[in-house]
């Protein structure tokens, strides 16, 4: 009776219908290239107030950009992280701080990052890339990072049923702000992950899986992320085909008063992001991506 009870816990696949296994650690290969569709809407507002000073100081900045462009990941390192990467860019419009970036001399052309390095550079054969223009790319792809998804979720995970539950593994998430000076552990974060079935995303059958991680209450720094990840069921099809996000963090602190200049003064940053990506596998498609042309985000986001 031990012994089936033993087997019953390590195997429950064999006794419960219709469950399947879904693979997390999915890492790329030099060579992918991927149909790359992005949206998304960033701030940083910062509030500075001195000690009897009425009218605090505020700098808010800002980043709004749609993109569309064929993506083709260039090296990778020994976790199948993305090192350097090419864009063709089909369309990109955007905003740095409320104003419109001029986009268009790099529309259909070719730019390539370098992620292994931070902050991301970007450069173009030709000389095209202004400022804003590396600002709106910087905003989208990030350095490369020691974190996955798989440290989230577990490598890998037998689903059971539509809307099953499980807390994430928060700790290299609490290891990530402490390197940023934020010592919050783990056990002061609270998340969940949850299944809600399949759906097809273009010609791929994909788990869908919902996330959302927020802190405890505590002084001076709150944080809630709540997205949604579309992975293929078939591994070999590769990363998440589609990852939105909306995330919001607040830092409230009270400079040192070792520091003769901000002695007692108070520091205030809102950080938001609400950013929507799609990165289809090209090998998946239909047709091959058609070469570059004049066309808005939504119109190939409809095609």
């Amino acid at each position: 009776m031990r012994l089936f009870f033993l087997l019953c816990f390590l195997s429950p696949a064999l006794f419960l219908s219709g469950a399947e296994t879904v693979l997390f650690d999915r890492p790329l290969k030099a060579g992918d290239r991927f149909d790359c569709m992005v949206d998304t809407a960033q701030s940083q507002q910062y509030t500075f107030r001195m000690p009897g000073v009425d009218k605090p100081s505020v700098r808010l900045n800002t980043v709004r950009l749609q993109l569309s462009g064929l993506l083709t990941i260039e090296k990778v390192n020994a976790g199948g992280k993305a090192l350097n990467i090419r864009l063709e860019i089909r369309s990109l419009r955007g905003s740095v701080n409320g104003r419109n970036a001029d986009c268009s001399a790099i529309e259909g052309k070719t730019v390539t990052g370098d992620l292994s390095r931070a902050p991301v550079v970007f450069h173009s054969p030709d000389g095209t890339l202004n400022r804003d223009v590396r600002i709106l790319l910087a905003s989208v792809f990030r350095p490369v990072s020691t974190h996955s998804l798989a440290e989230l979720t577990g490598r890998s995970r037998t689903l059971e049923r539509n809307g099953e539950t499980w807390s994430p593994d928060l700790r290299g998430f609490s290891e990530s702000l402490r390197k940023r000076g934020i010592n919050l552990p783990s056990a002061a974060i609270k998340g969940t992950i949850t299944y809600g079935g399949k759906e097809k995303f273009r010609t791929l059958e994909c788990f869908a899986f919902r996330f959302f991680i927020q802190s405890k209450k505590t002084a001076g720094y709150d944080f809630r992320f709540s997205g949604q990840i579309l992975l293929p069921v078939n591994p070999e099809a590769g990363p998440a085909v589609r990852v939105t996000r909306d995330a919001t963090e607040v830092i409230d602190r009270l400079l040192s008063a070792t520091d003769p200049v901000a002695a007692g003064a108070k520091l205030k940053l809102i950080s938001t992001d609400r950013t929507d990506m799609m990165l289809f596998p090209v090998r998946f498609l239909k047709e091959e991506v058609p070469a570059p042309k004049k066309e808005s985000f939504w119109d190939a986001l409809l095609r």
